[in-house]
């Protein structure tokens, strides 16, 4: 989920908030209307974004560090490179709150940032000397990962969710490809991984006969899509193309667009929330020639 340059231009910017997770989330949710919480897992995605449009650049250098300051070592379930959800105290002071929606959201979501900022001048010094810490959160990917390819979002969960391994699936990819441009000697298994995940979602989360995706699997039971029901089986649609899971020119991704557009474009008046709109005009950018 990346947020688009209309959004951008709705938020007005960061209005100096110091702590650099809220000085991002500010560029989007203006934060004095009583905002409590921080998902790293929406900041991850207004810092790619602000990556994208060329803004931001000391703030996302900011919250980039901020949030590999911020990975536990180890969390409740004894991984290393997760990170929680933050409260917001008074002053904006940010607190952990002990718990996080997923892993593999948040990690894919991540290592995107990390190769799209490093690949528009980010610094390099800094990624490595958090090169440790990266690769950790690069391993959360792998670890969750099942023998079908597919991954769970949480470890102590059977669900597999189609948003989530779509943004695995990016993720595992830009992790490849940055520390291949570092020098990083980490080999292909997380190309490997990333081709599994790719497969795993075409062969296991696809609904043939209805032509669209599962939006979830559980247990290796699927759980079939409405496109009746926006949130998650319609959008959810949108997130193989927006991370090149289908090929955006294909005849399938077409087919999923004008199925979701016909009945959810924000344009025809839709009612949706400022970062599912950014879903949806990203990927009406990529099928649309």
């Amino acid at each position: 989920m990346l947020a688009s340059a209309a959004l951008l231009a709705l938020s007005g910017g960061c209005a100096g908030h110091r702590d650099p997770a809220l000085a991002v989330v500010n560029w989007f949710e203006p934060l004095d209307g009583g905002r409590d919480q921080v998902s790293p897992y929406f900041a991850n995605l207004y810092a790619l974004s602000l990556v994208r449009h060329g803004l931001g650049a000391g703030e996302v250098r900011g919250y980039v560090a901020w949030y590999l300051d911020h990975l536990n070592y180890p969390d409740r379930h004894g991984l290393t490179g997760t990170i929680d959800d933050m409260v917001v105290r008074p002053g904006g002071r940010l607190e952990r709150t002990g718990r996080y929606d997923s892993v593999d959201g948040y990690a894919g979501t991540f290592l995107l940032l990390l190769d799209e900022w490093e690949q528009s001048g980010g610094d390099r010094a800094l990624l490595e000397a958090n090169r440790a810490r990266i690769q950790d959160v690069a391993w959360l990917l792998l670890r969750l990962q099942d023998p079908d390819g597919l991954v769970r979002a949480l470890p102590d969960a059977n669900a597999r969710y189609l948003m989530d391994n779509c943004e695995a699936y990016a993720g595992l990819l830009a992790y490849d490809a940055l520390s291949r441009r570092l020098g990083w000697d980490t080999g292909p298994r997380h190309r490997i991984a990333a081709e599994d995940v790719r497969e795993a979602v075409l062969v296991r989360l696809s609904d043939g006969p209805g032509r669209r995706f599962h939006w979830a699997d559980a247990g290796g039971v699927p759980h079939r899509s409405d496109w009746d029901v926006f949130y998650p089986d319609a959008l959810a649609q949108l997130f193989p193309i927006l991370y090149g899971v289908v090929d955006a020119r294909s005849e399938l991704a077409q087919h999923l667009w004008r199925e979701f557009a016909q009945r959810y474009d924000p344009r025809a008046g839709q009612p949706v929330s400022a970062v599912q709109r950014a879903i949806i005009d990203l990927t009406r950018e990529r099928v649309t020639p």
